[in-house]
């Protein structure tokens, strides 16, 4: 009988305290338990494929500091923020490093942070990356008559800090509060441990040369020292790739059970498959850009595309500006017009054909100028590209060429 997870015994009615057989350790028999803290979910390659593929979009796009004119957007290329943000906003590492992190850090703990480091007079000097678990506690406190908000940081094996929350860059997850993130890995706590026991049953089944479970019956009773002798032989002669396929001779009557599916009988390719779809709906990856889309069309793909830059890079890219903006800008700069802009226009462009359609509408209908459509196509602008053209005139343009 099995009693909560205990050590499994059989026992004669003669005697009940000599076990039949002998299942190992006692300590082999506790409660499992597959470690479902944040990053061992990475150990999941379709989780680490989702994480990598969200955190490489958003870091591979543009980031710049932009001013608002009439009738649109400018760079501001002279605003000493465009080159910390878009090139090298630590000495450590790169803008597609700092942003890469925290989206990361955002799809495996729920929260992600960076502390901004200011000069004397309150100028931005430099992004620093913290690790969400360096973020023990969210605070209030009056200063002064006034309810500010401080963050408590604790990084290993240095002093606590308390740091205003205007100084922290804090994306977040499904927050019910407004205030945390949710842990994806934490809600999710089932769907990573399947995950992760399905990788652990592998490796054990391949560890003992791809062998499921027997059980050997004796014809008699045997003595401890005998089933001792027989289990050590067992593992001798089964155990490493060097005994591999190499025959066990039973004798005197034993006989060999089977006590364990396969990896097929259990399905664990099923299950695999499950594991990526579940995970494609928590990061809200595509299935697809997980080699888990099987029956995926190209017309299909092209919609889960799409969904995948509307509904996932948006969402982050969105909440990303909006933070940059509140926390790196003063008051005035914001009057004056000055943004953060991640450009994610280039993510929706679709395949060739469609891209230079598109912009031969615009161009023709006066919505871009000849130069705005070479910049769209990577060419350099030309003399006179600056022109909007009425339908009426790229019609003359076009009859002249």
């Amino acid at each position: 009988m099995v009693a909560g997870w205990k050590k499994l015994k059989r026992f004669t009615l003669e005697n009940p305290e000599v076990p039949l057989f002998k299942w190992g350790d006692e300590e082999d028999y506790t409660e499992p338990s597959v470690a479902t803290n944040p990053e061992n979910a990475l150990k999941i390659s379709s989780y680490y494929g989702a994480v990598k593929r969200v955190a490489d979009t958003i870091a591979s796009l543009s980031f710049r500091v932009v001013r608002k004119i009439e009738g649109g957007f400018e760079f501001a290329s002279d605003h000493p923020l465009d080159e910390l943000i878009g090139e090298m906003p630590h000495p450590l590492y790169t803008s597609f490093h700092f942003r890469h992190a925290l989206v990361a850090n955002l799809l495996i703990y729920g929260n992600s942070y960076a502390r901004i480091i200011r000069s004397r007079l309150g100028a931005v000097k430099r992004l620093e990356v913290l690790h969400p678990s360096w973020v023990i506690d969210i605070t209030e406190g009056e200063v002064e008559g006034e309810l500010l908000h401080f963050y408590i940081i604790q990084k290993p094996n240095k002093a606590r800090e308390v740091v205003p929350a205007e100084d922290i860059i804090h994306l977040k997850g499904l927050t019910l509060d407004g205030i945390n993130g949710k842990s994806p890995t934490e809600l999710h706590q089932n769907t990573i441990g399947a995950g992760l026991s399905a990788l652990e049953y592998e490796k054990k089944f391949f560890s003992n040369n791809a062998h499921i479970s027997f059980a050997i019956e004796l014809p008699m009773a045997v003595s401890e020292k005998a089933k001792q002798n027989i289990e050590s032989a067992w593992r001798r002669f089964w155990r490493g790739l060097k005994n591999a396929f190499r025959p066990f001779i039973l004798d005197s009557g034993a006989k060999l059970h089977k006590i364990s599916a396969t990896p097929a009988e259990a399905m664990s390719a099923e299950s695999r498959q499950q594991v990526n779809k579940d995970i494609s709906r928590i990061t809200g990856v595509p299935t697809h850009m997980l080699a888990g889309g099987e029956n995926t069309t190209f017309a299909s793909v092209e919609v889960m595309m799409t969904d995948y830059v509307m509904f996932t890079i948006r969402a982050i890219v969105k909440q990303l500006e909006q933070v940059c903006n509140m926390r790196l800008f003063t008051r005035r700069e914001r009057a004056e017009g000055y943004r953060v802009q991640i450009n994610i226009d280039s993510l929706l462009r679709g395949d060739i054909a469609t891209r230079t359609k598109k912009i031969e509408t615009e161009y023709k209908w006066g919505i871009i100028t000849k130069n705005e459509a070479r910049r769209q196509s990577g060419y350099n602008e030309v003399p006179g590209g600056d022109v909007y053209l009425s339908p009426q005139a790229y019609e003359i343009q076009q009859s002249e060429q």
